[in-house]
């Protein structure tokens, strides 16, 4: 599914004339999502455009306010949290990464390579416990072999994460959960959202362990959109959302044929200044947050099922809502 992706979002602009969002679009948006809710247990769906949420709706029991694990698309708001900390010279995206935590002896692992599943280390592997405090989980993922030369290869996986989420707790002396909290869920008012998805852990899983509802993730896909401003305030520089945005594997040789930003992949490249023109950070249950930048578009299909499950009814609503909001 991920090779039919940057097709289907490279589908070419309405022309001037073509459908308008009417009752007829959101009818069609019901009768995919009834059918996505029937085979995957209850969706919902919260599209926002131009700042404005043009549909909100739930299906099978889910609402958008129901609290559901988003399994990776925590990778989004481990970025964007991280990013808080570069805006406040904390942390460096280029900072060495031996350098503020020896037990990883690779000097050539910056930070950003953390965040973009390039850093050389596994994916995943079973070296953590749920009882351990992060930072002695990322020591022992400190330990293990450096696999690949550090930005060479991309090898998506929770486990790079661990040591970013740590390197965090360094820079603020706070626990994860906390910071989160204080930098990234609270100011962006996202009451629903925390790392709690698997239980009150001192070892929180940064790529992979938050939950949230539709209606609080799109505030933060919302800000990103929005150049790094939250109802009118400046929430993230613009630098810190470009960082998000750009494809981090252009001199990466091993890599999908997808772009891959900050914490999210590029459905859609610019060629030219490698931005991502459309970006999401699907997690494994089915929990699917989007922005178009082309659009002005920004949207949260939520489910707790899989991802294979629910992405063919994710492509059909994308279908609907190109139409329906043609590229200007």
């Amino acid at each position: 599914m991920l090779a039919l992706l940057p097709i289907l979002f490279a589908l070419p602009a309405c022309s001037e004339g073509a459908a308008s969002w009417t009752e007829e679009s959101a009818g069609r948006i019901n009768t995919v999502l009834e059918e996505a809710a029937e085979a995957n247990d209850g969706c919902a769906l919260v599209v926002l455009v131009d700042g404005e949420v043009v549909y909100q709706n739930g299906f099978g029991g889910l609402t958008p306010e129901s609290v559901i694990p988003v399994v990776s698309a925590s990778k989004w708001l481990a970025a964007a949290t991280i990013m808080t900390l570069v805006d406040d010279g904390l942390l460096s995206l280029d900072d060495r990464v031996t350098d503020l935590f020896p037990a990883l002896e690779e000097p050539l692992v910056l930070v950003r390579h953390l965040f973009s599943h390039t850093s050389g280390l596994p994916g995943d592997a079973s070296v953590c416990t749920d009882w351990m405090l992060l930072g002695d989980c990322a020591a022992r993922i400190a330990g293990l072999r450096i696999e690949t030369m550090p930005g060479k290869v991309f090898e998506y996986g929770e486990l790079s994460m661990q040591i970013g989420g740590h390197l965090a707790e360094l820079a603020t002396a706070q626990p994860w959960h906390d910071l989160f909290e204080e930098r990234l869920s609270g100011p962006l008012g996202m009451t629903n959202t925390d790392y709690k998805t698997f239980g009150e852990t001192p070892n929180p899983v940064v790529g992979g362990g938050a939950q949230s509802s539709a209606l609080d993730y799109a505030r933060l896909v919302q800000m990103l959109l929005d150049g790094g401003l939250h109802e009118g305030e400046r929430f993230l520089s613009e630098d810190a959302v470009a960082e998000i945005l750009t494809d981090q594997l252009v001199d990466t040789p091993i890599k999908p044929e997808t772009g891959y930003g900050l914490g999210c992949w590029g459905y859609r490249v610019d060629p030219e200044t490698n931005r991502l023109l459309v970006a999401s950070s699907p997690g494994a249950y089915g929990f699917i947050p989007w922005i178009d930048t082309r659009r002005n578009l920004a949207g949260v299909l939520a489910a707790n099922s899989s991802y294979d499950a629910v992405d063919p009814y994710w492509m059909r609503l994308v279908e609907v809502l190109n139409e329906a909001f043609p590229i200007p």
